[in-house]
């Protein structure tokens, strides 16, 4: 980030998802095991990516090439610029694990669609395809996947050119510190899920999330 030769940064996916998020079974273990503390690191992780991104003056590019769920969904909105795959889409997960939404989310996400769509998108959990993502606003551009490493070399040499105080043009010290707050509030809502789903609730979300009892809710 701090190499002057490089004008854009681009992130993206190694595999067939953008960013799945956190690991729900280890999740599940911290969580009944009380091992609060390597719950918090792992958040923590997440948080200091987002800081990383909004933290330096070059633009950012999320190139989605799959979904981006959870944390993930996070991370991609923490991005200048969004373009996804049409096989990308955006998920908002926390609440089907009875966890605070974090890396950033409740910030960026309203900020995209305005409180009543954020609401309605952190409630709901589902899955949003990539074309929808485009009509909320969610991301900048939608192409066929086989075309995606192409579309965001353009567009990244776009927002690279020429060099200059780049997003300092749009947001100042002062946002990135509502944004650190941000981060701070939302470690310490997930610092006490109690507060927000009663543990045999929370107990039964997580392990149908990784997989080791079917659901008895329905959403």
């Amino acid at each position: 980030m701090r190499d002057p030769a490089v004008r854009a940064i681009v992130v993206t996916g190694a595999g067939r998802a953008f960013c799945s998020g956190a690991d729900v079974r280890y999740m599940h273990d911290c969580v009944h095991q009380g091992r609060h503390a390597d719950a918090m690191r792992l958040l923590e992780a997440g948080n200091e990516l987002v800081r990383l991104l909004r933290g330096t003056a070059k633009p950012v590019l999320g190139s989605l090439n799959g979904p981006a769920v959870g944390g993930g969904a996070g991370i991609a909105l923490a991005c200048d610029l969004r373009i996804a795959s049409d096989q990308a889409s955006l998920g908002f997960v926390f609440h089907k694990l009875g966890l605070h939404p974090d890396i950033g989310s409740t910030h960026f996400l309203a900020r995209q669609v305005g409180t009543a769509r954020a609401l309605e998108l952190f409630w709901s959990g589902r899955l949003i395809p990539a074309a929808e993502c485009l009509a909320l606003g969610l991301v900048n551009k939608v192409v066929p996947a086989a075309e995606l490493e192409s579309a965001h070399s353009r567009m990244g040499g776009v927002a690279g050119r020429p060099p200059c105080p780049g997003r300092g043009t749009l947001e100042g010290r002062g946002l990135r510190r509502r944004i650190a707050r941000l981060l701070d509030h939302a470690r310490l809502g997930a610092s006490q899920p109690a507060r927000l789903f009663p543990k045999q609730r929370r107990g039964r979300r997580t392990r149908r999330i990784s997989g080791q009892t079917p659901s008895p809710f329905r959403y």
